[in-house]
C-alpha cells in the first residue's frame, strides 16, 4: 500500500512541475520542411519510370486540366505516381487502357448511365461519368468541381481507401449530387493517404519521390529556372571551380 501511495505522489508531483513549465511555440514540422524547400529552390518530382495510375480523359466537356491538377494533388498527398493520357478511342473499356506500365486505369467518360464513378478495385480500374455529373445543367464551373470530388473518391476507393474515421472529409457516405455538393473538402483528409500508398505498392507501383530544385541541379536533370532564387542556384551549381585540380605526372610511380 505504501508502495502505491508514494507511486501517486510521485506521478502527481511530475504532473504538477509538467503543468508548471510554459509551453513552448512549435513550428508545425510541414511548415518548416516547406520554408526549407522553399530555400532550396521548391519541391520537384523526380523522373519516374515505374508504373502508374494512370487518368485517360476519354471526354470533351470538362478540360483536360483539371484532370491533371487533381493527378498532381493526388501525387503531392500520396506520393503515388499517377499520368494523365488522351485517347481517340472513348468506346472501350478501361480495362483495355491496361498495359505493362499502367498499374490501374480511371477512365473518365460520357457515358448515358445515371452512374456517377463505377469502381472495380480486385481489377485495378474505375469510371468517373462527366455525363452523370452534369445531368442536373450545372454550370461548368460546377461540374468540373464535381469531377475533380469524384476523381479523388473514384481513385481513393479503388486504391483501398473507403470512408475516413475523421470528419468531414471527402471520404463519406454520398448517396445524390446534393451530398456531393453539400461537402467543402476537395480532397481526403490525409487518414487515407496510408492506405492509398499501400494498395499502390501492393499493385506495383514504387514510391515518386521529391528532392529540392538544388538537388536537382547537382544531379543535372533539372528543368531551367523560373524565378531568381532557381536562376542562383542553377548558376551556383554549374559554376566551375576557381582552381581547377591538377594532375601531375609522378615519375616515381609511373603515373
Amino acid at each position: 500500500m505504501k508502495k502505491i501511495v508514494c507511486m501517486v505522489a510521485l506521478l502527481a508531483s511530475a504532473l504538477l512541475v509538467e503543468a508548471a513549465e510554459p509551453e513552448r511555440p512549435k513550428i508545425p514540422r510541414s511548415r518548416r520542411q516547406r520554408r526549407t524547400a522553399e530555400q532550396l529552390g521548391g519541391r520537384l518530382m523526380r523522373p519516374y519510370t515505374g508504373k502508374c495510375v494512370r487518368i485517360v480523359n476519354a471526354q470533351g466537356r470538362v478540360a483536360e486540366s483539371v484532370l491533371r491538377e487533381v493527378s498532381e494533388e493526388i501525387m503531392s498527398a500520396t506520393s503515388v505516381p499517377v499520368e494523365v493520357s488522351a485517347t481517340d478511342k472513348p468506346s472501350w473499356s478501361a480495362e483495355r487502357y491496361k498495359d505493362a506500365k499502367t498499374a490501374a486505369v480511371v477512365l473518365v467518360r460520357e457515358a448515358d448511365s445515371s452512374n456517377t464513378i463505377i469502381i472495380a478495385p480486385e481489377n485495378g480500374w474505375c469510371e468517373v461519368n462527366v455525363k452523370a455529373l452534369a445531368a442536373d445543367s450545372a454550370a461548368p464551373d460546377k461540374v468540373s468541381e464535381r469531377v475533380k470530388k469524384e476523381l479523388w473518391r473514384a481513385i481513393a476507393l479503388m486504391l483501398g481507401a473507403g470512408n475516413s474515421n475523421y470528419q468531414p472529409c471527402l471520404m463519406t457516405t454520398i448517396l445524390s449530387l446534393r451530398d456531393l455538393d453539400g461537402v467543402k473538402q476537395r480532397q481526403p483528409c490525409p487518414e487515407p493517404y496510408g492506405k492509398m500508398s499501400d494498395t499502390a505498392t501492393r499493385l506495383g507501383c514504387a514510391e515518386a519521390k521529391h528532392t529540392t530544385y538544388k538537388q536537382a541541379c547537382r544531379e543535372g536533370w533539372a528543368p531551367p529556372p523560373t524565378n531568381d532564387l532557381q536562376r542562383a542556384i542553377w548558376e551556383e551549381t554549374r559554376k566551375l571551380p576557381e582552381k581547377p585540380i591538377k594532375i601531375e605526372f609522378d615519375p616515381a610511380k609511373g603515373k
